[in-house]
């Protein structure tokens, strides 16, 4: 009886024991995901900017400008659009960037000046003919995004956002200020561990520019002439 009643006691403990285990590993499981997903949804980033400024009219596109040097400031959050990730790994979100901030300089060649006509950045014009211009547009990032958590903390990402923006240029030779609203699209992703993240993206846009205070259009374009700004961000980001 005794031996009896020592059994039926030693398997209540260890079921008991079992119970208390997966509800540690359960825990455990919660307070990783919570880790992964939740606790690392914000993001910081800082990037290095190239991109081309071009005129696009009629039937015709004419490259004006090659950045010789730009950065990039953003801060956002992903939004994840359900709890429990598929396959214990895959989860799709909104992306809101509240601040998208994009910064370059350039060197224009004024290809009407000269007694030739060149329709592109190599000829006989030195640095010396350059004119240093400077670009800038603000605004706030929206679109889609999948990321998958294959191992532990590697979380890979893509995404599209929309970015509507106010771009400007000024041309200091000239004193001269030009602003313009601009939809930019972005196109890019990221791979994160824990903390840190690096990322690349295209974007691309075109606005056109009046002058601050002025009629005119940034460098004499006609009415019905857009600029496009295009090129890559290469960023390094924070994710908390």
């Amino acid at each position: 009886m005794k031996r009896i009643l020592l059994l039926a006691i030693s398997t209540v403990m260890g079921v008991g024991s079992l119970f208390a285990q997966n509800e540690d590993l359960l825990s455990l499981e919660k307070m990783e995901n919570r880790m992964i997903w939740k606790e690392r949804a914000k993001y910081f980033n800082i990037g290095f900017v190239k991109q081309d400024v071009s005129a696009i009219a009629d039937d015709f596109e004419l490259d004006l400008m090659k950045s010789d040097w730009g950065v990039s400031l953003s801060s956002g959050k992903t939004f994840y659009l359900h709890k429990q990730p598929i396959g214990g790994m895959v989860k799709f979100g909104l992306d809101w960037t509240w601040f998208d901030l994009n910064v370059a300089g350039h060197s224009y060649y004024d290809y009407f000046a000269g007694d030739g006509y060149e329709d592109s950045f190599d000829g006989y014009y030195s640095e010396e003919d350059a004119e240093k211009v400077y670009q800038a547009e603000i605004g706030m990032q929206f679109g889609p995004s999948i990321t998958i958590n294959p191992v532990h903390h590697l979380k890979i990402s893509a995404y599209f956002r929309v970015t509507p923006s106010y771009s400007a240029f000024y041309m200091p030779d000239y004193e001269e200020g030009y602003g313009g609203y601009m939809t930019v699209c972005n196109v890019g992703g990221a791979i994160a561990w824990k903390l840190l993240s690096l990322g690349v993206e295209y974007r691309s846009g075109k606005a056109i520019y009046k002058e601050f205070g002025g009629d005119s259009n940034l460098l004499d374009a006609g009415d019905d002439t857009k600029i496009r700004s295009k090129g890559m961000r290469f960023y390094f980001g924070f994710r908390f």
